[in-house]
């Protein structure tokens, strides 16, 4: 008898499909965690660090650490609380104790667990009461001269703030993120003293991350004393359990968001802005995020440890998965060696093709197994990112790339960084 099974992965048609079956707990240790939180704290990034699976980098001479964290953890792990843990995980490099970010020989450094998380642009209301950093608002629509591609010639256009928020895309249900600080008394000067190596890639900067923030001195005073004091202690879970590398793991975020805001918008007294306008600023994008459990470790246990690190909010949490099955195919099925094409109104997926497994499970006294079905659209028309039903905030544009009009210069992102 055919496998239903098999029929399903290879008529979920056009795409492709990643089938994850959620189990309670496995004995043998590995799989993945699924972690859904709008909040990368220090608690949450700690118990990650510890029942995620550690990788080991081969890093060449003249290698980033902040670009290495970027390209393993992604770029909101880079400016975050992450830092100090990648820090002491590499306490034994002579270089990054002397306070070098970019080292001059070859090494393997360790890299903790994490999540793959990125920052984007975010904008900031204004009240009467002045602007609302405490509630930065999703944009929804990409707009070209808010991220300019790299490699366009020329200084990239930046937001002027008295812009009305609809100028940005941001809509009236638009998510309303965790909330941020900056630096107030350095927006507030008239003359903005962020470094022209920074302000010179604008908005772009929101998406990038490397030694060259520290350009800045108010940057690099705070990652010297951040540090400092995760050097001072004896190992990592002393660097997790102290309240000095918590405060300027903090203050190295909130400088760094400033150069966000100081580069993405002109230069302009954000004391005497009109009600009603939009300032661009940055922020960790809420969503799903998967963590591979390390080696031995129970995923029930795993789910517990990281649940705990999460705030007691019922749109938040954590569950227990084994590893993704990719098919990545022209669709192929049956004897008549195609598949029929579900109606447009089905997108992503055909439920009745979707039925037919519990359905012969259920024929044959088999109970179902529950599991949770993610679809990879791999096929989306060039420029419709952000129209029905490629929602924007699923994809992230790609960095480093010249627009090509016959290619879609956009990643998808969520689940793994983007390769």
């Amino acid at each position: 008898m055919r496998d239903p099974g098999r029929i399903l992965r290879a008529c979920f048609a056009l795409a492709g499909a990643f089938i994850s079956t959620l189990t309670a707990a496995q004995d043998n240790g590995g799989g993945n965690l699924i972690i859904r939180t709008n909040k990368l704290s220090p608690e949450l990034v700690t118990a990650v660090t510890k029942v995620g699976e550690e990788r080991l980098v081969s890093a060449p001479a003249k290698s980033d650490i902040f670009k290495i964290i970027s390209d393993s953890c992604g770029a909101a792990n880079a400016r975050r609380y992450y830092l100090a843990l990648f820090l002491a995980a590499n306490a034994d490099n002579a270089e990054l104790r002397a306070g070098k970010t970019v080292i001059s020989q070859p090494a393997t450094l360790r890299v903790p667990a994490c999540l793959f998380a990125e920052d984007k642009p975010a904008a900031i209301l204004t009240a009467d009461n002045g602007p609302q950093w405490g509630t930065p608002i999703e944009i929804t629509e990409y707009l070209p001269e808010l991220l300019p591609p790299t490699g366009r010639p020329g200084v990239p256009i930046r937001w002027t703030s008295k812009s009305p928020p609809s100028m940005l895309g941001v809509r009236e249900n638009s998510l309303i993120l965790p909330g941020q600080s900056v630096d107030f008394g350095r927006l507030q000067k008239m003359k903005m003293d962020l470094p022209a190596t920074l302000r010179q890639r604008g908005p772009a900067l929101v998406a990038q991350f490397d030694s060259g923030r520290l350009a800045d001195p108010s940057a690099r005073f705070v990652y010297d004393r951040l540090a400092k004091n995760t050097f001072a202690a004896s190992n990592i879970n002393d660097v997790s359990s102290s309240s000095d590398v918590t405060l300027w793991a903090s203050s190295f975020e909130r400088v760094v968001r400033t150069q966000d805001v100081l580069a993405s918008n002109q230069s302009i007294n954000f004391t005497r802005l009109e009600t009603g306008s939009a300032i661009v600023s940055s922020d960790f994008s809420p969503g799903l995020y998967t963590v591979p459990v390390k080696i031995g470790a129970k995923l029930a246990e795993a789910a517990l440890a990281v649940a705990a690190a999460l705030p007691p909010d019922p749109a938040i949490g954590v569950a227990t998965g084994v590893n993704y099955v990719p098919y990545f195919a022209e669709p192929q099925g049956g004897s008549e060696g195609k598949c029929r094409m579900a109606p447009a109104s089905e997108w992503p997926i055909n439920v009745d093709e979707l039925k037919m497994a519990p359905e012969f499970r259920s024929k044959i006294m088999e109970r179902p197994t529950p599991g949770k079905l993610l679809v990879l659209d791999t096929g989306f028309p060039p420029g419709h990112v952000g129209e029905h039903p490629f929602d924007a905030k699923f994809f992230v544009r790609k960095t480093g790339n010249v627009v090509d009009p016959q290619h879609e210069p956009y990643l998808w992102t969520a689940m793994q960084p983007p390769e």
